[in-house]
């Protein structure tokens, strides 16, 4: 009896699951069709309430200008159907099987046919808010939905101050788009920017989580989580409130995980990342730890939160003045017990001069989408596509993050992304990508406990046990679906799987090389097989090679060296492993053969030394493409034989390290290895490369022209190791063909010589040039104290005279010492009669310092001695007595009278008598000059 009671039993729950399915599928059918809820499908809901949430409310987003995404089927598509434009914060609500009802930028309410719904606009939050709003479904009544609002300044409408505000949207016979029938309801006289819900399952309740300060004061500090119980019953508000520490500031997001247990604050003024436990069941928040948003001394401010699907992976956005970033934090989250200095473990994902990134926003497919924006100093400029992490949940942290992948399409990006309840993502199922040849795992994470799975793996197969094992026969890409059974409620999740191909490799392939010497071996590159496989993706491709088959299944006794491995039987068959960067494996095989061949030998090739245009290396450059078609003529190729250049033997049989087709090299011997088009070996043979000698030009870049000895011509030598030698002139005429060259006047000439060697004429050429022998040229004559310094500018030794007879050798600088004052003129000449001679007349100035007027004729009169006007416009000479009384006066001419001693013709009496000299020199530089001497009579 028992057994029956238990038959009859499992019978009715499938039966009650079938009749499930079809009833949600018929309202899914006329629900398209009809586009309305009727009031016979409103009924027949009511009667599924209890058990038909399928937790698709998710599945379509509207955000920025007219952006739209569609995740039904769990499939994305790009949707430009909306009318929403908003510059940050917005959410979304679609129903239990996945259609759209509504949408909001927390100002405007949009219906599902995208017209403001009936009384819908002019809700309560700023639409620059990060997070303005969250939709939130009352329990137990499928007809009506809570718009909770955020704003932290009041508005320009005196009735909305700063707070916490709900409006209620429902759905009617009378209004099957929805209407607003409560708006603007404030529940909280403090808010910031942040709002997050959470489903609290054990109650049937949704909790909604909002921030802000304890009291409505305006200059309250912001420290306070204020948590407000949804229920079938109403709202509840607040339910509880929890002091955190320390102050925050309005702006940037909140989130808690979809299990509910973490919630994150990103404070963006304030530059932390402060988590919190939660506990949903007194609704009461511990501080967990704290991170510095500041990377490497740089301020960064945090805008955009969220948790992988998992709740153990975190990410944030990021803002200095001039960058964004977006950041893996490399931690588990879950995990309690981790010491705060360990958790300021960060991964830069992407970071952007150019580009700003958002919010961030979990789906129900897993992975994590990025908002992206442009600032023009204080307006945003939309980004036509988003980001998206594809693995958030990835234990290796290896999450490929994709930039800018996902186009919009006519719809454009700003910062924000919809805000949801955390816990609609909670459901989730697990495995991880395979080769096509692997077993798949799945199993499913929920909210509760699961009463049954039927699970479609996308390939026409399907499963009703609870953690099945599937293996695909063929490799791509596979929507999986699990229809999922908690409570007797159904829920639909979708996650995409790939399944990696094998390597192909085809049989039989084989890789041939040319035998020289007739000896049965060769060196192979075993490598070469990689050739042989079907579309290889990347350079992350393995192989590792075997000689036995089952030494390639057991992984044992890999062929060491396989670049360069030399058969050991002709042919030899070759077993490999290939491994493609998924890590999916196959074995193949191959065969190795090599063939006696020998080549008719190839003429050496011969360059020039300076041929790399650098002289005296002793290397040239060697044109091969030039080679290869005399190559090709010598042996009758056709353009479909491969000829490839080596530096050895061994390289050209293991195809190693192919040369450039312009190869620098001394002389040396390199090899030549020819493929037909059938890719086997037509035959190696080697080729000598020969460097002629350097050629010699020993002259000099310039030379001089003697002008004291011109009728003596330089001869300049073209050296006998060459050939020909032709001397040009500047106009590129011809002056000499000879060896030697005599030049007897300035000028630009070229010198061109040739030389014969190994079959080719090598030519060279040198410019140089000849110059007239400079003039120098004085420097600087100082004469004073009895002395000539004569400096000089020139580029020779020079020898000086001051009387053209006696001449003092010296480089520069000469000294004349002991002079008498005068008029002299000073020679220079070149020591070695190169340069022309130049001479000039210098005034030695004297003072005497006494005069004996006694009529001896000696020594009479007082005068300056050196003056002339060849170097003086303008002389003025005053004689004092030593009371300051004006005695004589002269000037340049007066001066060669000079003064005889008296006053108005009377003699003056023996003492001392001062001297003022003006001088005024051909440039008419003014010096003064002043001195006392004695008379004597």
């Amino acid at each position: 009896m028992l057994k029956l009671v238990n038959l009859l039993s499992t019978k009715l729950i499938l039966i009650f699951k079938i009749v499930s399915f079809l009833i949600i599928t018929i309202y899914r059918y006329m629900y398209f069709l009809f586009k309305k809820k009727p009031v016979l499908l409103n009924v027949i809901l009511l009667l599924l309430s209890t058990f038909a949430i399928a937790q698709n409310e998710t599945n379509n987003w509207y955000f920025g200008d007219k952006s739209g995404i569609d995740f039904n089927q769990g499939t994305v598509e790009i949707l430009n159907n909306g009318s929403i434009n908003t510059p940050a914060g917005c959410s979304t609500i679609s129903s239990p099987t996945g259609e759209l009802l509504f949408y909001t930028n927390g100002f405007t309410v949009w219906n599902k046919n995208h017209e403001i719904m009936a009384n819908g606009s002019g809700l309560a939050s700023d639409t620059n808010n990060t997070q303005t709003s969250i939709i939130v479904p009352k329990p137990g009544d499928e007809n009506t939905f809570y718009i909770f609002c955020t704003r932290s300044t009041p508005g320009t409408d005196p009735l909305l101050t700063a707070g916490v505000f709900y409006s209620i949207v429902e759905f009617s016979d009378q209004s099957p788009l929805g209407q607003v029938t409560i708006k603007n309801s404030r529940i909280n006289s403090s808010s910031t920017e942040r709002i997050t819900a959470i489903h609290d399952y054990q109650n049937d309740a949704i909790k909604i989580i909002a921030f802000g300060s304890a009291t409505a004061l305006p200059d309250a500090i912001k420290d306070t989580f204020f948590v407000f119980n949804l229920t079938e019953n109403g709202l509840t508000y607040p339910s509880t409130r929890s002091t955190v520490l320390p102050t925050l500031s309005a702006s940037g997001a909140m989130k808690i995980s979809p299990n509910g247990e973490t919630v994150c604050v990103a404070d963006y003024e304030g530059r932390y990342l402060y988590f919190y436990h939660f506990d949903i069941a007194n609704s009461s928040f511990t501080h967990l730890f704290t991170i510095s948003t500041d990377l490497f001394g740089i301020s960064i401010k945090p805008y955009g939160v969220e948790f992988s699907q998992d709740s153990k992976h975190f990410f944030y956005t990021g803002h200095t003045s001039g960058t964004s970033f977006l950041f893996q934090l490399k931690v588990n989250i879950s995990n309690q017990e981790e010491e705060e200095e360990d958790l300021d473990n960060r991964i830069i994902l992407d970071s952007s001069s150019d580009y700003s990134h958002g919010s961030l926003q979990l789906a129900t497919n897993g992975k994590i989408y990025v908002s992206h924006f442009f600032n023009n100093g204080d307006d945003l400029m939309a980004s036509n596509s988003i980001s998206v992490i594809n693995d958030p949940g990835n234990e290796d942290h290896e999450v490929d993050f994709q930039l800018l992948s996902l186009n919009l399409e006519s719809g454009n990006s700003y910062k924000g992304l919809p805000n949801f309840i955390s816990s609609f993502f909670r459901n989730r199922i697990i495995t991880k990508d395979r080769c096509v040849d692997q077993i798949f795992d799945f199993s499913i994470e929920a909210y509760d406990e699961i009463d049954s799975v039927v699970w479609d793996f996308g390939d026409g197969t399907t499963s009703s046990t609870s953690t099945p094992t599937h293996q695909y026969t063929t490799a791509g890409e596979y929507v999986l679906k699990a229809t999922i059974s908690i409570n007797n409620d159904l829920t639909t999740v979708y996650k995409q799987i790939k399944v990696f191909p094998l390597p192909q490799m085809a049989e039989g392939q084989t890789i041939s090389n040319c035998d020289i010497d007739n000896d049965q071996t060769s060196f192979f590159n075993l490598n070469d097989s990689f050739s042989f496989i079907d579309n290889p993706r990347d350079i992350e491709f393995q192989q590792v090679f075997y000689n036995s088959l089952l030494d390639a299944e057991n992984n044992e006794n890999p062929i060491d060296h396989s670049e360069i491995y030399e058969n050991t039987q002709n042919p030899e068959q070759i077993f490999v492993k290939n491994i493609n960067p998924d890590n999916c494996s196959s074995i193949s095989s191959f065969f190795i053969e090599t063939s006696y061949t020998i080549l008719d030998p190839i003429d050496t090739m011969v360059v020039c030394e300076d041929s790399d245009d650098i002289l005296s290396n002793n290397q040239g450059t060697f044109n091969l493409r030039t080679k290869s078609n005399a190559i090709r003529n010598q042996f009758g190729l056709s353009e479909n034989y491969t000829l490839l250049y080596y530096t050895s033997l061994q390289d050209a049989q293991t195809n190693t390290n192919a040369i450039h087709l312009y190869y620098d090299t001394v002389s040396t011997t390199i090899w030549i290895k020819i493929t037909t088009d059938l890719e086997e070996c037509f035959g190696i043979a080697p080729i000598e490369l020969i460097v002629n000698d350097s050629i010699a030009i020993d002259l000099e870049d310039s030379y001089t022209i003697c002008t004291n000895n011109r009728q003596n011509p330089i001869i300049l030598d073209g050296l006998n190791t060459n050939n020909t030698w032709h001397w040009e002139d500047s106009n590129g005429n011809i002056l000499s063909t000879d060896r030697l060259f005599e030049i007897n006047r300035a000028g630009i000439y070229t010198i061109t010589v040739s030389k014969n060697q190994n079959g080719i004429v090598c030519l060279l050429s040198k410019s140089f040039e000849v110059l007239d022998a400079e003039t120098p040229a004085f420097n600087e004559i100082v004469a004073e104290n009895n002395s000539i310094s004569v400096l000089i500018d020139g580029n020779s030794s020079y020898e000086f005279s001051i009387d053209n007879y006696v001449y003092f050798s010296s480089n520069n600088l000469h000294i004349f010492k002991n002079l008498s004052p005068g008029i002299y003129t000073v020679y220079v000449r070149d020591k070695y009669n190169c340069e022309p001679s130049i001479q000039t007349e210098v005034s030695l100035i004297g003072y005497p310092n006494h005069i004996t007027p006694n009529g001896d004729n000696y020594n009479d009169i007082w005068k300056i001695h050196g003056l002339s006007d060849s170097f003086y416009n303008k002389v003025n000479i005053n004689i004092f007595n030593r009371f300051g009384k004006l005695l004589h006066t002269m000037n340049l001419q007066s001066n060669q009278e000079g003064w005889n001693g008296t006053y108005n013709e009377t003699p003056l009496q023996s003492t001392d008598y001062w001297y003022k000299v003006e001088l005024t020199d051909k440039n008419n530089n003014i010096s003064i000059k002043t001195g006392h001497f004695s008379l004597v009579n």
